[in-house]
């Protein structure tokens, strides 16, 4: 069984070493570091732990099992900004970065919707990632992330969603 911490925000490095060896997993919500890293930065925090908030690159170079959430109504259910955020992690309408050195791949950041999320579902044996013998739940994306620029990943429509192999309904996000 997987334990993990949620809202995993505001850490020290030795809280993601603790966390290593406790076996846990650990959750961002992403629209920390998108929607309020200004505000982390200038009025809460100051710069250098503001910096440091959803440390994903962290969690990466010590293999814990991460994902990435919202508060939703708080934030936008919105996976594949939380994907772009991981890897820019730009502000809101800005080009500022708050925190280059936690910024990760398109690679790395995507676990963070797929199998990384299923395993602290304890689901990683049937969903996740596409693989023989699992459920086929997928997306369909109008682009390939990986041929657009990292600060367009969130603009990528969704074409389509499959659940055990079997299209479901097309709902359209409200923006």
């Amino acid at each position: 069984m997987l334990h993990r911490i949620e809202h995993f925000t505001i850490t020290v490095p030795e809280q993601i070493q603790q966390a290593k060896r406790l076996n846990l997993g650990v959750t961002h919500l992403m629209g920390h570091v998108y929607y309020w890293g200004a505000a982390f930065r200038d009025y809460i925090l100051g710069n250098p732990r503001a910096e440091r908030i959803d440390p994903v690159a962290d969690d990466a170079a010590h293999d814990l099992v991460f994902s990435f959430h919202s508060d939703s109504p708080v934030t936008d259910v919105n996976p594949l900004l939380y994907v772009q955020t991981a890897v820019t992690r730009k502000l809101y309408k800005s080009t500022e970065v708050l925190g280059l050195a936690q910024c990760v791949d398109l690679e790395t950041a995507l676990k963070g919707v797929t199998i990384n999320a299923a395993r602290q579902c304890m689901l990683d044996d049937i969903t996740g990632s596409l693989e023989v013998g699992k459920s086929a739940d997928f997306v369909l994306l109008g682009k390939d992330p990986r041929q657009e620029l990292p600060d367009e990943i969130s603009t990528i429509p969704v074409l389509g969603t499959w659940l055990a192999g079997k299209k479901q309904l097309l709902w359209q996000r409200n923006e």
